[in-house]
C-alpha cells in the first residue's frame, strides 16, 4: 500500500540538513570547459568558463579552481576585470554581486547592488578605468570606486544601459533610448544632466581603439563624431564575438574568420588555429580562451597569425554545469545534463560518468549525428546495464532513448523504431517529442521506460 508521506518527509529533510549542515565539507564539481575570457594577474592567467573561474600558472603548469566552498562568496560568473590600480581580479556575478580577488587568494565582497532593490540587474558590460568600474545593467549605471570599496552612484536616466566608454571626460553611452553623453564634472545623478547625442538604439557596445571610437550592433560602426553623433560602417562583417588586445581589436565573423580591426579602422584577416574569444599576453605567450579547444597558449607568426605554443589547458571538470537526474552504480556517479520541466531551454546532450576521481563525457557526436542535431538535447535519466558496466542507456526529453556501448553512440530508438510514441504525433517536429523520462533494468536485465504523456506511459525492453 502507497501511504501520502510528503509533508513528513519534507519536514525530516529539512530538520536533517540544519543537523548536520555545518558538520560537512561541501566539495563543488564546477565546468571548467568552453573559457570564454582570460586575465593575466601576477604571473598566472585567471580564465572565466562556464561561469566559473580557474587559473593556471605557466611557469610551473600548475592549475587552480575557485568556488564559493573555498574563497568564493556566489556562483555564476558574468564578467572578470582586472583592477590594475588595486592589483586584483574583479569578479562580477549575474546577481550583482562582486567580489575582488587578490593574488594571494584573499577576496573581499562587496554585495551593495546584490542587495540594492532594483527593477532589472541584467549585467550587460564593465568598464574598468583607473580604480573606477562602471557597470552598465538594465536599470541604469553603476559607477564602483576599487579603491575604497565602495559604490559611488547608480545614474538612471530611464533606460536600460548598454555600454558606455569614457571621452573627454565625458561618458558616452549607448542606451536602448538612444546615445547620451553625461559630462563627470556634471551632476550626473539629476537626469537632466544627460544629454541625447544620437537616436542609435541597436547598439550592444561602445568601445575605445586608440584615440578612435567604435559602435558595435551585429557589425562595427565608427563613431566620426560625438556631438553631433555621426558614423560610418567599418565593414560589411557580422561579428559574432570580439576582443581588445593592445593596439587591435579582435573580432571572429559569424562565417568563422578571425579579424583585427586597427585605430585607424583598418580589417585585417588574422591566421588563428582555432576560434578565438578573448586573448591576452602573459609570460612572452599570447593566451587564448579558445571556447570548446579550452585555454590555449599561442606564439605570433612573422606574418601576423597565431600558431599553438600550448594545448587545451582545462582542468578535470564536467563539460557543462547541466545537470538534471544522478544515479550511482557502485562506486560510479552517472548524471545526465538537462532539464524536463522549462520550455524552450534546451541543453545540449549531455551525458557524463565520475569514477577515480575524473570526469568523462559521452560521446555527442554520433547521437547528434543520428537525428538533428538540435534534436539531441535534454537528457533527463540514465542507466548502467548490470550485466555490462560499458553499457548504458540515456532518455531523452526530445529524442527518444539513446544506447551507449564503451561510451560511446550505439544505437537510437524512438516511435520511428520501437514502441515508443511521439506526444505530438502528428506533428512534423514529432521526433523531438518522444519523452522518456524515468529508466530501470529488474533483476532479469530487463529495461522498463516511461513514455511521458503518452496513452501507454510504460514500456519494457526484454
Amino acid at each position: 500500500m502507497f501511504k501520502k508521506l510528503i509533508l513528513p518527509l519534507a519536514l525530516l529533510l529539512a530538520s536533517a540538513a540544519t543537523a548536520f549542515a555545518d558538520d560537512v565539507d561541501w566539495k563543488v564539481y564546477a565546468s571548467y570547459h568552453n573559457p570564454t575570457k582570460c586575465v593575466a594577474l601576477a604571473g598566472r592567467i585567471y580564465v572565466l568558463a562556464n561561469g566559473d573561474l580557474y587559473s593556471y600558472d605557466p611557469e610551473d603548469q600548475s592549475i587552480e579552481t575557485y568556488d564559493k566552498a573555498t574563497v568564493l562568496s556566489d556562483f555564476g560568473i558574468y564578467d572578470i576585470q582586472l583592477s590594475s590600480n588595486t592589483n586584483e581580479l574583479v569578479l562580477l556575478y549575474g546577481n550583482g554581486n562582486i567580489d575582488l580577488l587578490s593574488a594571494d587568494g584573499t577576496v573581499h565582497n562587496i554585495s551593495e547592488l546584490k542587495s540594492k532593490t532594483l527593477p532589472d540587474k541584467t549585467l550587460n558590460d564593465v568598464l574598468a578605468d583607473g580604480s573606477t568600474l562602471y557597470i552598465s545593467t538594465n536599470s541604469g549605471l553603476v559607477e564602483l570606486d576599487l579603491q575604497q570599496r565602495i559604490f559611488r552612484s547608480l545614474y538612471n536616466f530611464g533606460y536600460a544601459v548598454k555600454s558606455v566608454c569614457l571621452v573627454d571626460s565625458s561618458i558616452v553611452a549607448a542606451t536602448n533610448g538612444g546615445i547620451f553623453q553625461g559630462k563627470l564634472s556634471d551632476n550626473l545623478l539629476d537626469a537632466a544632466n544627460w544629454e541625447k547625442i544620437g537616436s542609435a538604439t541597436g547598439f550592444t557596445r561602445i568601445l575605445q581603439q586608440g584615440d578612435q571610437l567604435y559602435g558595435l550592433t551585429n557589425q562595427f560602426y565608427k563613431i566620426t563624431s560625438v556631438s553631433p553623433f555621426r558614423i560610418s560602417q567599418v565593414s560589411a562583417d557580422r561579428v559574432a564575438s570580439f576582443f581588445q588586445n593592445g593596439d587591435y581589436t579582435y573580432y571572429t565573423t559569424t562565417a568563422g574568420d578571425f579579424k583585427s580591426l586597427d585605430a585607424e579602422g583598418t580589417v585585417a584577416t588574422v591566421d588563428s588555429p582555432f576560434p578565438i574569444s578573448h586573448m591576452v599576453k602573459g609570460s612572452g605567450t599570447y593566451w587564448a580562451a579558445c571556447g570548446t579547444n579550452g585555454l590555449v597558449g599561442m606564439t605570433l607568426t612573422d606574418d601576423g597569425g597565431f600558431t599553438v605554443k600550448v594545448s587545451d589547458v582545462t582542468p578535470n571538470s564536467p563539460v557543462r554545469n547541466s545537470f538534471y537526474s544522478l544515479n550511482m552504480a557502485g562506486t560510479r556517479l552517472l548524471a545526465a545534463g538537462g532539464n524536463f520541466f522549462y520550455p524552450n531551454i534546451d541543453c545540449t546532450g549531455t551525458v557524463m560518468k565520475y569514477e577515480g576521481g575524473r570526469w568523462l563525457t559521452f560521446d555527442e557526436e554520433g547521437p547528434a549525428a543520428a537525428v538533428q542535431a538540435n534534436a539531441y538535447t535534454n537528457a533527463i535519466s540514465i542507466v548502467q546495464d548490470p550485466g555490462d558496466t560499458e553499457h548504458h542507456w540515456v532518455g531523452m526529453r526530445s529524442s527518444g532513448v539513446f544506447e551507449f556501448k564503451d561510451y560511446k553512440y550505439a544505437s537510437h530508438y524512438d516511435s520511428d523504431n520501437s514502441v515508443l510514441s511521439s506526444i505530438l504525433p502528428a506533428s512534423a517536429s514529432y521526433y523531438k517529442y518522444v519523452w522518456v523520462s524515468a529508466l530501470a533494468f529488474d533483476s532479469q536485465r530487463n529495461l522498463w521506460m516511461c513514455n511521458n504523456q503518452c496513452d501507454t506511459i510504460v514500456c519494457i525492453r526484454k
